[in-house]
């Protein structure tokens, strides 16, 4: 496997998903999203808002919550990333339709991959030379061997 494969590999791609709205409802009542991944609303019917409310049930906008402020029809709001895991509740909050309204996004921390690169690991070869006083190619120097490595591939 060439080296550039593994660099790529190991670097995670965040997602961004649709949701469509109408003035009745939202095409998606739940969706799954990893950190990193963001929301992009389009507003197909009516007149609309994309507001963050504090429960599954509630029409109450979350303080300090996001809030798209009033859109029509063909307007979008493209949400922030969700880098914290947990869940969130949106709802539409203009023209009463907020009980029919709404959406959950449970966003789930993504896994540690094990092959991504650590400057500061070091193995348990190179842990036993630093002990023992011998000089070993120190991590710092790794990102420039990589980089060379990429070039010549």
């Amino acid at each position: 496997m060439k080296l550039q494969t593994l660099l790529q590999a190991s670097i995670a791609t965040a997602a961004t998903f649709e949701v469509y709205v109408t003035d009745k409802s939202f095409s998606r009542k739940e969706i799954q999203l990893n950190e990193g991944d963001s929301l992009y609303f389009l507003v197909t019917q009516g007149e609309n808002s994309i507001s963050q409310v504090d429960s599954d049930s509630s029409c109450n906008p979350l303080a300090n919550g996001f809030n798209s402020g009033k859109l029509v029809e063909n307007q979008s709001y493209n949400m922030p990333q969700f880098n914290t895991p947990g869940v969130y509740h949106f709802a539409s909050l203009i023209g009463g339709s907020c009980q029919n309204s709404r959406i959950t996004v449970n966003v789930k921390k993504l896994p540690v991959n094990p092959y991504a690169y650590n400057p500061n690991a070091v193995s348990k070869a190179e842990a036993k030379e630093e002990k023992n006083g011998s000089n070993v190619l120190r991590a710092s120097l790794l990102p420039t061997v990589l980089m060379i490595a990429a070039l010549i591939v």
